[in-house]
């Protein structure tokens, strides 16, 4: 009785951790935004200067994600809000208005395919 109590117990404790691990995975996923640099180039039509600083914005970006995903919850929302506020700001400076509508409907179903949309 006692080792299918102690068995019992070591299944529960390992199926907790399985899942717990899952759910770490799937939200750290979501704030890890890496931008594949060609292809919006290619898609926006970028020169290669606005390329280099789109680049930075990126980086700029994915900080703010990262630091907004080891943020408590009360603060993850708003944080996740600045950070797009901030890459949409910035990316306005770099780009045309054409670029700019192109750009900000790729951003929108990139944010909504990670279940960040605002």
């Amino acid at each position: 009785m006692k080792r299918l109590l102690l068995m019992m117990i070591a299944m529960l404790s390992m199926t907790l951790t399985f899942a717990e691990s899952e759910n770490t995975e799937v939200t750290t996923s979501a704030y890890n935004v890496n931008f594949n640099y060609r292809k919006v180039a290619d898609a926006l039509d970028l020169s290669s200067d606005q390329m280099e600083t789109m680049q930075d914005v990126s980086k700029t970006f994915k900080a703010e994600m990262m630091n907004a995903e080891s943020a408590s919850k009360e603060d993850r929302t708003d944080m996740i809000a600045q950070a797009i506020r901030n890459n949409l700001q910035y990316m306005s400076y770099i780009l045309t208005p054409e670029q700019f509508s192109k750009y900000t409907i790729l951003f929108n179903k990139t944010m909504k395919n990670r279940g960040l949309e605002k």
